[in-house]
């Protein structure tokens, strides 16, 4: 939610999600061809930013600067099983949950510049500082052993709780200009730098790669005054490619990542006073490895929101 507190100040506040763990896949082990073993992967979680920000109009409506505050919380698990079949058996059983209790925050900078009464382009800067997180890590461990012939089981169980290991969030870097010609177009580009080579993730750095996104859109609205419900839609185009901060090593020290491009159409549907909207939005993401024998992804996102315009702070000079 956004709304005024002064006439040069303005507050925002939410909840918005920074990331998402998600995966299962199995591994066979074959012996002359013969399955003799198999080994399960699978994570969950993620990581949640609850914020309040304020932006400041410094100088004529057209110099802003804002900052937001926010809450950084969420629970990371990763799990490994890996079992053998026959005689002298084992089974292991691998997991660590990581939970995330810090702050954030996000500094801001805005400058528009208007080019005629309707016409405007603005220009935003956006950083955000590299954090060492507050972290607990829960290690857990669980070896059994059988061996058929002398029908024996031996468990060994063990766990770790780990507090104030090395677990970072990157400096972010972010550039944007938009074009505005109000009511009618608005065109916007973005470039998003986050520097990952620095963090360290469990106090080893060198894991991951830099990132680097590339965004651009356009919306256009034929005539947000006419009476034709299709002159009255906002319609949206996109495209966007970043290389993920992913580092996969190949066993020989090289490390390989990750491709990503993506394109999307969207339609912003006017509700009948014409300020609030419903918002529809479809994108389809391609991930393509460096190399053939990571996995390669395609998928498609389905978009669906409300946005909701009330004058609960306008003054009204006469009732």
């Amino acid at each position: 939610m956004q709304f005024p507190i002064h006439r040069r100040i303005a507050l925002s506040i939410g909840m918005l999600p920074y990331s998402h763990v998600g995966y299962k896949f199995r591994e066979g082990v074959y012996t002359d061809s013969i399955l003799t073993g198999s080994s399960l992967y699978t994570g969950s979680g993620g990581l949640n930013d609850l914020y309040e920000g304020v932006s400041i109009d410094i100088w004529k409506k057209r110099l802003a600067i804002g900052a937001n505050i926010g809450y950084f919380f969420g629970t990371i698990e990763h799990v490994g099983t890996h079992a053998t079949i026959g005689t002298g058996s084992y089974f292991i059983y691998n997991s660590q949950k990581i939970e995330v209790r810090d702050m954030k925050f996000d500094f801001g900078l805005q400058y528009t510049h208007p080019l005629s009464q309707r016409k405007s382009l603005t220009l935003g800067l956006a950083y955000s500082p590299r954090n060492t997180l507050n972290t607990t890590a829960y290690d857990r461990s669980q070896t059994q052993t059988s061996d058929i012939a002398n029908v024996g089981i031996v468990s060994v169980l063990k766990s770790d709780t780990i507090k104030g290991n090395g677990f970072d969030i990157p400096a972010t870097y972010g550039v944007g200009i938009s074009y505005t010609n109000l009511e009618k177009l608005t065109l916007t580009a973005d470039f998003l730098y986050e520097k990952w080579s620095d963090v360290e993730y469990f106090e080893k750095k060198g894991d991951f790669n830099d990132r680097k996104r590339v965004t651009t859109g356009v919306e256009y609205t034929p005539n947000y005054q006419h009476k034709s419900f299709l002159k009255r839609m906002k319609y949206r185009g996109g495209l966007n490619y970043s290389n993920s901060y992913l580092r996969i090593e190949d066993g020989n020290g090289k490390g390989y990542g990750y491709k990503e491009y993506g394109a999307s159409i969207g339609f912003g549907l006017p509700l009948i006073d014409n300020r609030s909207s419903l918002n529809l939005s479809f994108e389809y993401v391609k991930v393509k490895p460096e190399t053939k024998w990571m996995v390669d992804e395609q998928y498609f996102r389905f978009t669906v929101n409300y946005a909701f315009n009330e004058f609960w702070f306008f003054k009204r000079k006469v009732d």
